[in-house]
């Protein structure tokens, strides 16, 4: 069960769809996910809220929470999988496999861009900061020629 990105978010940021668990369950009919791409340490509370027995949590960063404590009994009592996920270590064929599936979403206009706040150059700390703050999509920073 895939649930559309722009309904996710961090714990840590003001969202604009209220609680992002009762989002996600109503999405669902109750069920849950079996797959979470996130952010980990700031979204383990509504990851393990949403997400079904036998799922899968791939994890691409901790940011929010650096040294995130693991819930090992809930972990373990969902049987669930944590994959940690650095592209740069992906094996090629893995990566070939995204850039295809990309390219194929991009010719079917098919993504969701969800952009946040943005900024001029000489704005970047501005612009760094909001970052850090948990702006909700993407922080853009404007390079005029």
């Amino acid at each position: 069960m895939a649930v559309a990105p722009q309904y996710m978010t961090r714990d840590r940021a003001p969202n604009t769809i209220g609680n992002v668990s009762e989002r996600v369950h109503e999405l669902t009919d109750g069920k849950g996910v079996d797959r979470i791409e996130v952010e980990f340490g700031g979204n383990l509370t509504t990851s393990l809220d949403v997400l079904e027995p036998n799922g899968v949590i791939a994890a691409y960063a901790s940011d929010a929470v650096r040294e995130p404590t693991l819930p090992f009994y809930q972990l373990l009592y969902g049987n669930v999988t944590l994959r940690c996920e650095l592209v740069f270590l992906m094996p090629k064929e893995a990566k070939r496999e995204a850039v295809s599936d990309i390219t194929g979403w991009l010719e079917k206009n098919a993504l969701i861009h969800n952009f946040g706040p943005s900024f001029s150059l000489d704005e970047i700390t501005a612009a760094h900061e909001a970052g850090e703050a948990g702006a909700l999509g993407k922080v853009i920073v404007q390079i005029s020629e």
